[in-house]
C-alpha cells in the first residue's frame, strides 16, 4: 500500500491518514512521492545498533577461525535478515545468514556435525555456518567479492553456468551492490 501526497494515477484511491499504529508504521523512502507501509514498526537506531552488536563477538570468533573479514561477514548478515534471527525467507532459507536447509546439512557434513533442522535457526550456528560457507566461496572464487556474493546469492551452479562470472539475474546483481554498500558503510 502506498500513501501518496497527491494522486498520481486515476487507479489511485483515496486513502484517510490514520494516528497512532498505523503512523508509526511508516517507512519512507527518500526521492519517492509515496510512503510505504511496512508490515512492523521500524526499529528505532538504538535498537538497530544493539542488533548489530549483539552478534559481534560471535561473528569475530568464526571469521577469524575461517579467515574472513568479519565486516563482510556482518554486512551478508544485515542485507539477508536485517540482523534478525527468526526470519525465514519465501524460498526456505533460514536465520540470520539465510541459509537453505539443504546447504546447511551439506556444510554441517563438511565440519563433520549432524544438523538437526531446528537448531539452522540458532544464531551461533547460523554465522557459524554462513562464515564457513563465505570461506569456501572466497577459495573457490579466489576471493573476487563478485562472484563469492553472486554464489551466495544464486548459487554456486548458476556462477558455473554463467562461466564463473556474475549471473545476469536482477535480483543477484542488486543484493551484490546492497552487500558492498553496505560492506562499506560498517567499516
Amino acid at each position: 500500500m502506498h500513501v501518496e501526497q497527491q494522486r498520481t494515477s486515476k487507479k489511485a484511491k483515496r486513502c484517510p491518514a490514520a494516528e497512532g499504529e498505523l503512523a508509526r508504521r511508516w517507512q519512507a523512502y527518500t526521492g519517492v512521492k509515496s510512503i510505504r507501509l511496512a508490515k512492523v514498526p521500524p526499529q528505532r537506531s538504538d535498537d538497530r545498533a544493539k542488533g548489530n552488536l549483539r552478534y559481534d563477538n560471535v561473528i569475530a570468533h568464526y571469521a577469524r577461525h575461517y579467515g574472513v573479514d568479519p565486516y563482510l561477514v556482518k554486512a551478508v548478515m544485515a542485507v539477508e535478515s536485517g540482523f534478525n534471527p527468526d526470519v525465514v525467507s519465501a524460498k526456505g532459507a533460514v536465520g540470520l545468514m539465510q541459509i537453505m536447509p539443504q546447504t546447511a546439512t551439506s556444510l554441517s557434513l563438511r565440519l563433520g556435525h549432524r544438523l538437526k533442522k531446528e537448531a539452522l535457526s540458532s544464531p551461533e550456528l547460523n554465522i557459524h555456518l554462513g562464515t564457513f560457507l563465505l570461506s569456501e566461496l572466497a577459495r573457490r572464487y579466489d576471493s573476487n567479492i563478485d562472484l563469492m556474493l553472486a554464489a551466495y546469492n544464486a548459487g554456486e551452479n548458476n556462477v558455473e553456468k554463467y562461466h564463473n562470472q556474475v549471473p545476469p539475474f536482477d535480483e543477484t546483481q542488486k543484493y551484490i551492490h546492497a552487500v558492498k554498500l553496505k560492506y562499506l558503510t560498517i567499516r
